[in-house]
């Protein structure tokens, strides 16, 4: 079910990820929510996230990840459970 607040909002692409033969439609739109999602162009949330979003299951995400990863539209910060920092997806 679609919260009212998050009917709203909708994702832009940028052309050129749109543009991008390398990535794949999954990438494209991972990126699209990714960019829904981030707050100074900095996106803290889970893997599980994304899967609930895009009814994809976790390696698929990981692997829209690593494409957008390799072609320099993210990068990611890995989680720091000592300092309670999550993973964070940056734009790029």
């Amino acid at each position: 079910m679609i919260d009212k607040q998050d009917s709203k909002k909708f994702a832009l692409i940028p052309r050129y990820v749109v543009e991008d033969n390398r990535l794949s439609m999954l990438a494209k739109n991972l990126y699209s929510l990714i960019n829904l999602c981030s707050k100074n162009g900095v996106c803290v949330k889970p893997n599980r996230h994304f899967c609930e979003k895009l009814g994809m299951c976790s390696r698929s995400i990981q692997t829209g990840l690593k494409e957008l990863q390799n072609q320099s539209y993210i990068s990611i910060d890995p989680a720091n459970s000592e300092m309670e920092i999550p993973r964070r997806i940056f734009l790029i």
